[in-house]
């Protein structure tokens, strides 16, 4: 008499009937692992799916009231309209490109009217002057607002302090991805400075969610409503 031992089993079965009990002891073992598998996966995926929805349905709204969240992210969200109007008019314009420090020091409407006054008429004078932009900021606009129109400025004032100019600055990845740059920037970044695999991964990573690129923004309202 000889017996067999069932692969998973720990008993053993005498051979003329061995053969067709590890097989429907086989099916049992694969049908409960599956039930048990299925019952596992289930509510796992039920919060995977509502945590996507809620995600989605947050960047969305988010994407509508950008441009309430704060003036600065008003301001960038005109750069568009406000580079448009170069190309409303075949005349030479200026353009005053900077940060805050720009936008306090010079008043565009008063350097109008001293123009008009020297006799020097300019059809559009614009100020782009987001907060916290340094050169690469300065020049992802230029490369994407400003070279891309028909009429171009003929005069751009870049007006910066300190080392805002080198190329040594802080690349500032986040605003950089979520505001200024395309992903073909990042290559014209990477071929001038320093990038990390981090700094990249947050760069794209802004250049994709909303939320990530105004997690600041909305900490600081979450953190002052508490």
């Amino acid at each position: 008499m000889s017996y067999v031992i069932c692969p998973k089993s720990l008993f053993w079965h005498h051979k003329p009937q061995a053969d067709n009990y590890c097989i429907r002891q086989g099916f049992a073992t694969f049908f409960t692992w599956n039930l048990i598998t299925m019952k596992i996966l289930q509510p796992v995926t039920k919060v995977l799916l509502t945590l996507f929805i809620v995600l989605l349905v947050a960047e969305t709204l988010l994407r509508l009231v950008e441009s309430h969240l704060s003036g600065n992210v008003a301001h960038i969200q005109e750069i568009p309209e406000l580079s448009a109007q170069y190309d409303q008019y075949s005349e030479p314009g200026i353009l005053f490109l900077g940060n805050s420090l720009s936008n306090n020091a010079i008043d565009a409407p008063l350097f109008r009217s001293e123009m008009d006054e020297q006799g020097v008429v300019f059809s559009v004078i614009e100020k782009i002057v987001p907060d916290a932009t340094t050169i690469w900021s300065w020049s992802c606009i230029l490369r994407n607002r400003i070279f891309e129109l028909d009429n171009k400025p003929n005069t751009v004032f870049i007006g910066f302090a300190w080392n805002q100019l080198s190329d040594q600055s802080r690349l500032l990845p986040t605003r950089l991805g979520g505001f200024f740059c395309t992903n073909t920037d990042l290559m014209h970044l990477a071929q001038q400075a320093r990038v990390s695999s981090a700094e990249i991964g947050e760069f794209l990573t802004a250049s994709t969610f909303r939320m990530f690129t105004h997690r600041e923004i909305i900490r600081n309202r979450v953190a002052g409503g508490l």
